[in-house]
């Protein structure tokens, strides 16, 4: 979710500047915006309303293992599609959540193959790479499963232009 989440922020935002601060307005909208793109990708509203046939908690934990997103993603999804009209039960999955200490994180094979394609080939810079992606150079090797220092072995590099 947090992959798809920054994804939805450099498709969506990606032309335009970023929030000044916490406060600033534009900030919520985009947060929000970003959060139905992940949700969108991850959860195709057909297949997820589908699967959701109960208004109770245990639906959405029900839900976890086959979607393989947090509860408090599937109840926030189902809020927005009008599955459900009390989102109190978020309050109960802030912090860990059933399953999360069973699985272990998904590496991202083809994003990982891709950059290290892209790379290779000298289709792409880094420099070129930290500039559209817009996120720091650890946290794209984190996203898509890149050895550390693959892109952020240069300092200059470390941050996005």
């Amino acid at each position: 979710m947090d992959a798809e989440h920054e994804l939805g922020h450099a498709v969506i935002h990606g032309h335009r500047p970023p929030p000044i601060s916490d406060k600033d307005p534009r900030r919520k909208v985009m947060e929000q915006q970003a959060f139905q793109f992940a949700g969108a990708f991850l959860l195709p509203a057909q297949s997820f309303e589908s699967d959701f046939w109960s208004r109770t908690l245990e639906e959405p934990l029900a839900l976890k293992p086959k979607w393989r997103v947090a509860v408090a993603a599937i109840i926030m999804l189902a809020s927005h599609l009008g599955l459900i009209s009390d989102r109190k039960q978020l309050r109960l999955w802030k912090r860990a959540e059933p399953f999360d200490d069973e699985w272990s994180p998904e590496r991202p094979v083809l994003l990982r193959r891709a950059f290290e394609l892209m790379l290779e080939a000298k289709v792409v810079s880094v420099d070129r790479i930290l500039n559209d992606v817009k996120l720091l150079a650890t946290s794209i090797e984190d996203l898509a499963g890149l050895p550390r220092e693959r892109i952020s072995d240069d300092p200059a590099q470390i941050s996005f232009r």
